[in-house]
């Protein structure tokens, strides 16, 4: 399938479509809310008592989402460019169970059930952005698993073979990052793999929300779980395998 950058412009997104829907918002408002995402959300976030409160309560952190999720064919792009061949590996790979881990509005899980034969598992924390997604699978009768998860911990059913997590790293103190990533590798399954994007911005006076990221140390933690990694060291975008001897092809990788 090709990736090439051939998405609708933003007003015509069948995801701000939907959201328009579900939200009852003018598609007009809804983008110039997403132009104007940072400022709002700033606003809102040092008006919440607590970053718990911010992700569960917000009305306005959704238009963050989708400034870069206003179209299904946007996140794959995103993430084969970051990744290059990830899709195809994902699809290729031999395991069934796909977990996304912050699946925020759910378009990746989406797109990852109608390009494969995967058995996808939608995960985030209870908030206005999962409301969405899961209004989203049952619009569409997308058949995937829905988890919500405490904003402190997470426990899953069962392993995965393939768990993917992006840009969700960043919203974690520094001791949470490190025990979520500790955790993540326990529930991958003999053979599976890792795909591990983080937005390594850290901290700003207008992303309030977002925490630095020692990427070193959270790949440490992998090393130190046996996992082995297939591409990208102390990057931004990396996959990691336990015991994964599948043949992949990840393409030119910016590194």
């Amino acid at each position: 399938m090709d990736f090439s950058k051939t998405f609708p412009k933003l007003p015509e997104g069948q995801i701000i479509k939907d959201f328009a829907e579900f939200s009852g918002l003018e598609i007009n408002k809804i983008v110039k809310n997403i132009q104007s995402y940072k400022t709002i959300n700033k606003q809102d976030f040092t008006g919440k008592a607590t970053k718990e409160e911010f992700y569960e309560n917000s009305k306005t952190y959704i238009f963050d989402l989708l400034s870069v999720n206003w179209s299904l064919e946007v996140p794959p792009y995103k993430v084969n460019r970051f990744l290059p061949n990830c899709l195809e590996n994902i699809k290729s790979h031999p395991g069934k169970r796909f977990l996304e881990f912050g699946g925020g509005l759910g378009v990746f899980a989406d797109f990852v059930k109608r390009y494969t034969s995967k058995d996808v598992t939608y995960l985030d924390v209870n908030g206005y952005a999962s409301e969405f997604a899961q209004w989203r699978f049952k619009k569409y009768g997308i058949d995937i698993n829905f988890l919500l998860t405490a904003q402190d911990d997470f426990k899953l059913p069962h392993e995965y073979d393939i768990i993917f997590t992006d840009a969700v790293f960043e919203h974690l103190d520094a001791p949470q990052q490190l025990r979520y990533a500790k955790k993540l590798a326990s529930y991958l399954a003999d053979g599976g793999m890792i795909i591990f994007l983080v937005d390594l911005s850290g901290h700003e006076e207008d992303m309030p929300m977002h925490y630095d990221v020692d990427i070193k140390s959270l790949h440490n933690v992998f090393e130190e779980s046996q996992l082995k990694n297939l591409v990208g060291v102390n990057t931004f975008a990396s996959a990691w395998g336990k015991n994964c001897n599948q043949n992949m092809n990840w393409g030119n990788h910016p590194s």
